[in-house]
């Protein structure tokens, strides 16, 4: 066989044809061919230990690593945005907002729309004081009449304003330069 992740270790290491047989075999279906191009270079850096063979052992478990911090918390920007529609009560750790909001903007960075984005987003950010609670209300107009009549509610113009806000918020941290938003 000649996998490429394998073509790739063999540049550092010396690969036995049975080895990567069996690995292949063993790991068939659990990791695409880039996906072990990015173990072996995990584990080439030393991030799995230290190497002193490159044989079915020691890959075997730079794979297992690889595939238990592929699935890992620290992983979480890889996983998809909470929707519009969910209720953002019920996601109540400021912790958890501060990934949305994360993902959020490297979505936004990558060409998302805001209308993708959970309007909690804008409340996290507040709450942090990155922006200031009153910034939706450049994008919405304020009805008294409506007010009186659902008292204070979040109508879809109110949460597509704080959306307008989370968007200005994430071009100014692009222009910046900014990665992500919170280091969590």
């Amino acid at each position: 066989m000649f996998d490429p992740a394998f073509l790739y270790l063999r540049k550092f290491n010396d690969v036995s044809a049975e080895t990567e047989d069996l690995v292949c075999k063993r790991i068939s279906g659990r990791v695409s061919s880039s996906e072990l191009i990015k173990c072996f270079e995990n584990g080439i850096a030393g991030e799995y230990g230290k190497v002193y063979k490159a044989d079915p052992e020691t890959i075997m478990m730079w794979v297992k690593k690889f595939i238990n911090n592929k699935v890992s918390a620290k992983n979480y920007l890889d996983s998809g945005l909470i929707p519009v529609s969910v209720n953002g009560v019920y996601v109540s750790d400021l912790t958890d907002w501060m990934k949305e909001t994360n993902k959020c903007y490297m979505a936004f960075v990558s060409g998302v729309s805001e209308e993708y984005f959970h309007h909690y987003v804008y409340k996290c950010l507040v709450t942090d004081d990155r922006i200031k609670k009153e910034d939706y209300q450049r994008y919405y107009k304020f009805n008294p009449f409506e007010f009186e009549q659902n008292g204070f509610v979040e109508t879809e113009e109110m949460k597509s304003a704080m959306r307008k806000s989370v968007r200005d918020y994430f071009a100014n941290c692009k222009a910046k330069g900014f990665d992500k938003i919170y280091f969590v």
